[in-house]
């Protein structure tokens, strides 16, 4: 909220979509989205409240005062159907409900919280609700003081009880210290009466944690909860994280801090020195963030070694995390981006292409779009360096395709064989028309060779739009296959679709590619798909309870499987509860409901959607779980993202001198705008560090899916615009750099060998020696951006040096087990 009682607040209806899909141009009377009318799309978009219109487009801004306004969302698809929705806006005073807690261990440095967290009510049943500080389960000492207001609706005499165990507690009310008494008929209720006239009081209640306590802590306030209030202003920084925990002495790397209330961020120092803020976030961005990051450049460090970083925000300064100035390294490049999209040949302009959802990088360097326009499947010759397509061809394979990609196992086999997943969602038409073809790339006019069936009879939402999405492999050569789920939350409804879970939906399948004889045509018992089970073809469950994940990513550097999932909708089912008990998705759930989810996937795990098929013979099957709650037989997600988020990959290139190598990235699909790009950090053992706090904004610039190219380019399709955005890094390319190895395409093969790969960098000389896990890579030929050789057989994770110089830490190829 202003100085004048209101907000702007920024509207976001990217969410919205047209299941009608088909070919078709928007008329020209329509108002027009930008670049995303036409073919498939939403061309209007009306934002109103009591009649009177506040906006229109995709994303706009609107002034709302305080109080609770009823906000009607008018949206219209190029067929001209016409679908309305209402929202609720809440602008606040600076006065919360509720009380705000700060969380303190013993030896904090200077005695600053490292945790904090509002209140509504004060009623900590246990060391989980502490405000989720993590020495609040430990033997040591720790304080947790809230703090705010308590208003006195008349004056008189008040009495406060506390219910504590496992410590002591002091309670403060209008500025005075009020002694607790033990009440004579519990050892847990304590009680203080005093006099208040009426109005706002400050209110303090300090909660002190001995060590070695052996009692679990607890505390409760037997107050009316509309009685407390804090100043949201008023709450004090708390930095629970920084990233990178290291860097140059020479300064100059983009360091982040999260924590709370760090929106007004006034001045961070780093050992003492002052950093700068970069540029501060739009209103959006302030709305996405939360107010729990904050960035600045690191300055020049006077000796290696750990110091102290602190923020200062007008409420006071932080508690200080770590920084530690490492000797000896040079300065990293600044990790820094640009936007931009493919050209045609010239340049010119923006390289068009309708409806893309998914790419692939093949062997050959050549990228690979499919498209949901007739499912078309695009080959695009692109010079990586300028990004500029130099020429394309296509095949019309006939409809809906959200994956491409390529089987490791099949490099040195000839020409790239490109697995397609592609399926028939048309109105009437089986639910079983999804399939994976397979297609070589040829020279020529051809472009492509004939489709093969690979797979057939796989389960897609019939007349709408979750379908089977872009696999990983296994290191035998295996495919792992999303299959997207076809109710909302396990109960079938007309807006879904009216289908049942069937078999092989809502689930990773696994697709033993290295069988011998492997057979994919998949039947069933019977066409009712409630009750069916798979008699024939060779296609069974890996992890099952994934709702709809376009994408699948095995994370090379720990082995690990990833994949972002869709939440579900209000108005599009019901919840299945158990494999008999329905419940109505509530719309005043909790929001966390209906977020999309990171989920870490393993064979045999179940994640949450509901399929009462399976649930026959596993009734785990049957229940629906809060993403992030624990319970048996479920694996809660990692973290939370607003829908819609779709892409993610794994950054394998070398790039700021390999400072990303091994991270995740991760994109919001936005039918108008931008989009968003953020990141996170995944170490060796597969573990999300920093927790979904630590996930970090890269930039507002997104597409559906996620390609890395061979420089570090995101390459991304934007179904609704028709382009193919890419967000490049921006590094140091000249001599004066050195030798820059920066990726091996392919990055996966045989352990045998003997084909030929692309290694890209610059400054690499006129006779470059080649070596992979210290044997010659042979045959070495230079070419732009790099130069091509013979890998030699191998096993396992390998560098690659060039003139014996390595990228960085880290493999840059990887032999498959066969």
């Amino acid at each position: 909220m202003d100085d004048r009682g209101s907000a702007a607040v920024a509207l976001d209806g990217s969410g919205s979509h047209t299941h009608n899909s088909g070919g078709g141009k928007a008329p020209r009377s329509a108002t027009a989205l930008g670049p995303e009318s036409g073919y498939g799309g939403i061309v209007a978009m009306t934002w109103s409240v009591g009649g009177v219109v506040i906006g229109t487009g995709v994303s706009p801004m609107a002034v709302f005062p305080v109080g609770t306004t009823t906000v009607l969302l008018t949206v219209k698809d190029w067929t001209g159907d016409v679908h309305a929705a209402t929202t609720k806006v809440v602008v606040r005073g600076d006065t919360t409900p509720g009380l705000w807690c700060y969380y303190t261990p013993a030896g904090a440095a200077g005695g600053r919280p490292t945790v904090a967290a509002g209140a509504t009510t004060v009623w900590f049943a246990g060391p989980a609700a502490f405000g989720g500080a993590p020495f609040a389960r430990g033997a040591g000492a720790w304080t947790a003081r809230c703090v705010g207001s308590y208003v006195a609706k008349r004056g008189g005499r008040v009495t406060f009880s506390v219910l504590l165990t496992g410590g002591t507690v002091k309670l403060s009310v209008g500025g005075r210290s009020l002694a607790l008494t033990r009440v004579p008929w519990s050892n847990l209720a304590h009680k203080a009466t005093t006099s208040l006239p009426a109005g706002l009081h400050p209110f303090e209640l300090t909660y002190i944690r001995r060590a070695g306590a052996k009692d679990p802590p607890s505390l409760r306030l037997n107050m009316p909860a509309a009685l407390l209030s804090h100043q949201s202003r008023t709450r004090m920084p708390v930095v629970s994280a920084a990233s990178p925990a290291s860097g140059a002495l020479a300064g100059g790397a983009r360091l982040t801090l999260i924590g709370t209330s760090l929106a007004r961020t006034s001045a961070v120092t780093v050992g003492g020195r002052r950093a700068k803020i970069v540029a501060a976030p739009t209103a959006r961005e302030q709305q996405a963030l939360a107010a729990t990051r904050a960035t600045v450049l690191v300055p020049p460090g006077t000796a290696a070694g750990p110091v102290d970083v602190v923020l200062t925000t007008p409420a006071g300064v932080s508690n200080p995390v770590t920084y530690t100035y490492l000797a000896g390294r040079a300065a990293p490049d600044m990790i820094a981006w640009r936007t931009s999209t493919l050209k045609t040949s010239d340049g010119s302009k923006d390289f068009k292409l309708a409806a893309g959802t998914t790419g692939a990088l093949g062997p050959d360097r050549r990228l690979y779009v499919g498209c949901t326009a007739g499912g078309r499947l695009f080959r695009l010759d692109v010079d990586w360096l300028t990004y500029r397509v130099k020429s394309a061809c296509s095949v019309w394979l006939g409809g809906q395709i959200l994956g491409v990609s390529f089987n490791p196992a099949d490099v040195g086999r000839g020409p790239p064989r490109i697995y397609v997943s592609i399926a028939d969602i048309s109105k009437g038409a089986p639910w079983t028309g999804g399939r994976v073809l397979g297609l070589l790339s040829v020279g020529g006019r051809a472009c492509f060779g004939p489709p093969a069936t690979v797979v057939s009879g796989l389960p897609v939402q019939v007349g709408h739009d979750h379908s089977i999405g872009r696999p990983a492999y296994t290191q035998q050569g295996d495919m792992l296959l999303p299959v997207g789920g076809v109710t909302n939350v396990g109960i079938p409804h007309p807006a879904s679709g009216s289908l049942d879970e069937s078999p092989l939906s809502a689930a990773i399948v696994k697709v033993p590619l290295s069988k011998r004889n492997f057979n994919g045509r998949i039947t069933y018992s019977t066409n009712n798909a409630s009750t069916a089970r798979v008699t024939g073809g060779d296609v069974q469950v890996w992890a099952s309870g994934v709702r709809n994940g376009l994408t699948l990513v095995r994370h090379s550097m720990s082995d690990t499987y990833w994949i972002l999932d869709n939440g579900p909708n209000i108005g599009y089912g019901d919840v299945s509860k158990t494999c008999s008990v329905t419940a109505p998705m509530d719309e005043d759930a909790r929001p966390e409901t209906r977020r999309d989810k990171l989920l870490r996937v393993a064979e045999g795990g179940y994640y949450g959607h509901p399929n009462r098929n399976r649930g026959r013979d596993d009734p785990r099957q049957c229940t629906y779980h809060l993403p992030m709650v624990r319970a048996p037989g479920y694996t809660p997600a990692l973290a939370y993202f607003e829908p819609s988020s779709n892409g993610l990959e794994e950054m394998r290139v070398n790039i700021f001198r390999g400072a990303l190598k091994g991270h995740m990235f991760f994109s919001r699909f936005a039918s108008g705008g931008k989009g968003l790009i953020t990141a996170a950090t995944v170490n060796p053992r597969g573990v999300l560090v920093g927790g979904a706090r630590a996930i970090r904004t890269v930039k507002y610039y997104s597409g559906l899916s996620i390609t890395v190219d061979p420089y570090g380019g995101l390459v991304m399709p934007r179904v609704r615009q028709g382009i193919v955005a890419v967000l490049i890094p921006i590094y140091k390319r000249n001599p004066t750099a050195g030798t820059l190895v920066l990726s091996v395409t392919p990055n996966r093969g045989p352990r045998a060998g003997n084909y030929r790969v692309f290694v890209s960098g610059f400054n690499f000389g006129e006779e470059p020696v080649v070596t992979a896990a210290r044997k010659p890579c042979k045959d070495v030929v230079l070419a732009r951006g790099g130069l091509t050789c013979t890998l030699p057989p191998g096993t396992g994770r390998v560098g690659v040096l060039v003139n014996g110089v390595r990228g960085s830490t880290g493999h840059d190829f990887e032999y498959l087990n066969v």
